[in-house]
């Protein structure tokens, strides 16, 4: 066992009746959080202590059930090991997964992160909202993943759309477009607003929402030559703003940009 774990933490004197210290209390809170929806064995005190390399298992134990304070060390640790934003573990600033969101402006930001970050699934997610915002999540492991999203919201709507919100929107096709052609999982999947906005502040992890069922719209969207027989049943599936954008979509990609793969 690390021995500044051991040395720095410090035995709560129970006969003063202390409550629970914050540092415990936001451990337990990311255990929990980390649990949901996991595929893998239940995060615990045992798999803790065997992630973190640590003999002792009673010392996590301790720990979470509030007996032990962590010190520095299990923190940073702790923090490192399940992608969890140390400044909040240790303050309450920020939130859980803070570190994990990305605010960009153009869609087109997340192909250059795609690359480097070589993730093993692509989740695209959209608000059940009539705005449709969405957000890009890239993830490696269960724990370590990437949001990417714009602070004003990339959307699929043609309602209230200036010529900026238009080009952000070209921005998204084009984006949706590479993780189409060189991306076999990627995964669209529609949330509640509240979710989405949990999920783009970072109080929410990938792991949360990634199994609601799939959502084509991406997928659709791509697809620019329609039928008029297939434009009425994407229209009645997704709503007139779908028909709106792709519109809006077709009027200003040239057919240079049909080709931006062979560049980007």
């Amino acid at each position: 066992m690390p021995i500044s774990i051991l040395n720095e933490t410090l035995e709560i004197d129970k006969s003063t009746k202390q409550s629970i210290p914050e540092y415990n209390t936001r451990i337990l809170e990311a255990i929990k959080l980390l649990n949901v929806n996991k595929r893998d064995p239940m995060l615990n005190g045992a798999s803790i202590a065997e992630d973190l390399s640590i003999e002792s298992i009673s010392l996590i134990e301790d720990i979470i059930n509030g007996s032990i304070m962590p010190s520095s060390s299990m923190l940073s640790c702790f923090a490192e090991k399940y992608e969890i934003d140390l400044d909040w573990l240790k303050t309450g600033c920020n939130t859980p997964f803070h570190k994990h969101c990305l605010t960009y402006t153009w869609a087109e930001n997340a192909i250059q992160i795609y690359k480097e970050y070589k993730p093993k699934t692509v989740y695209i997610f959209t608000a059940d909202v009539k705005e449709h915002f969405t957000a890009i999540a890239y993830q490696k492991t269960h724990y370590d993943f990437r949001i990417i999203h714009c602070e004003s919201n990339w959307h699929l709507s043609s309602n209230g759309i200036g010529g900026t919100g238009q080009n952000q929107l070209v921005s998204l096709y084009k984006t949706m477009l590479f993780l189409n052609r060189f991306h076999t999982f990627t995964h669209g999947k529609v949330v509640s607003e509240d979710e989405f906005f949990d999920l783009i502040t970072g109080k929410c992890s990938v792991n949360i929402l990634s199994h609601r069922l799939n959502d084509y719209r991406w997928e659709d969207l791509l697809d620019l030559n329609l039928e008029p027989t297939e434009i009425a049943k994407r229209k009645q599936y997704y709503g007139d703003d779908f028909i709106e954008a792709q519109n809006i979509i077709k009027s200003k990609v040239s057919k240079d940009d049909y080709d931006f793969m062979n560049y980007v």
